[in-house]
């Protein structure tokens, strides 16, 4: 089989492989597409879709001074294990140990860093 390249940035594509050109690939807005309050400006490029279509490895984009609009923001995700690789530029979270926790824990993401996430593990943002 040779390679092409489709506008969706598709190389490959069959049952057991598929390779994407993420450079040919079109950025989504986040907010517009999954009605997420607070995400203006952030973007995405779905790289792999669970069996009902939902997102599940993306290629994001946050833009600088992103923030929502009502701080504190706390956030965390049932059942899934969230998983991010930082390219470039830095993402102030607060991480929290549980819910009773006042304030969390300032971490700055940076370039280089990587994060597992588990189910359940409470993230958010605070004023400032």
């Amino acid at each position: 089989m040779s390679a092409f390249r489709a506008d969706d940035g598709t190389i490959i594509s069959r049952p057991d492989l598929k390779v994407l050109d993420t450079r040919a690939m079109a950025w989504e807005p986040v907010a517009e597409r999954e009605n997420i309050t607070g995400m203006h400006g952030a973007k995405r490029k779905v790289l792999v879709r669970g069996e009902q279509g939902v997102p599940s490895v993306t290629l994001s984009y946050i833009p600088p001074g992103f923030t929502v609009p009502d701080l504190p923001y706390r956030h965390y995700h049932k059942t899934v294990h969230e998983f991010a690789f930082f390219l470039d530029g830095e993402l102030p979270c607060w991480e929290y140990e549980s819910a009773e926790q006042q304030k969390g824990e300032l971490v700055t993401y940076k370039a280089g860093y990587f994060m597992h996430r588990r189910p359940g593990s409470i993230h958010g943002l605070e004023p400032g």
